[in-house]
């Protein structure tokens, strides 16, 4: 019973990793920050009046509308996920080729992941800094660690640094996609070098 359950779980998870869903990786990464930030801040309240009354009316009478905004929510996050997961995934399955460790796609798709993560972070960071007050209730309050990140973010991190390190994940990871390999004698590829790579932006803008 529980191995055929466990088989009707896995088996949609098989398909999608065997027709390698580059997407999967940061639709899953965006998936579980969703379902963190919810965990954390999900409430129902009218005017800051969360008396149980007040929130079982809303349920009652705004069921279908809450349902509606967490689906458009959810689909973003899916959506943006899926996206930056894609460039990520097609990045580290460029480099596979010169890479001995990156042959394994299971480090790939670690890679891939860890990639989308620091993306994430660095966006998370960007926008602490911008806007600090927002996130004093719905995150630094929920833990005396949380404000002190918060803090050292406010205090010694400007925010275009976190914003330009996101934003180079994401050039990088599509620019490496469109790079030529050079194939050697005994099979193995390597990278083209830094100067015809630079040629190639010159030859680009001219």
């Amino acid at each position: 019973m529980i191995q055929a359950i466990r088989q009707r779980l896995t088996k949609p998870l098989r398909a999608l990793w065997g027709v390698r869903a580059y997407w999967l990786p940061g639709a899953g990464v965006f998936f579980v920050l969703f379902l963190i930030s919810n965990i954390m801040n999900f409430s129902l309240s009218y005017m800051g009046n969360t008396n149980e009354e007040v929130v079982r009316q809303i349920v009652q009478r705004f069921w279908w509308k809450i349902l509606l905004e967490v689906i458009k929510i959810i689909s973003a996050y899916i959506i943006i996920g899926s996206v930056v997961g894609a460039i990520c995934y097609g990045a580290v399955e460029f480099f596979k080729g010169a890479i001995g460790p990156l042959r394994n796609r299971w480090n790939v798709t670690i890679l891939s992941v860890v990639l989308v993560v620091l993306f994430a972070t660095f966006v998370f960071i960007e926008k602490i800094i911008i806007n600090p007050q927002i996130y004093v209730d719905n995150f630094s309050a929920h833990a005396n660690i949380l404000l002190s990140f918060q803090e050292f973010c406010t205090d010694h991190i400007h925010p275009s640094v976190t914003g330009t390190l996101a934003l180079l994940i994401i050039f990088f990871s599509g620019v490496s996609e469109n790079l030529p390999m050079h194939s050697h004698q005994n099979g193995s590829a390597t990278l083209i070098s830094i100067e015809e790579i630079l040629m190639m932006q010159l030859n680009i803008y001219l």
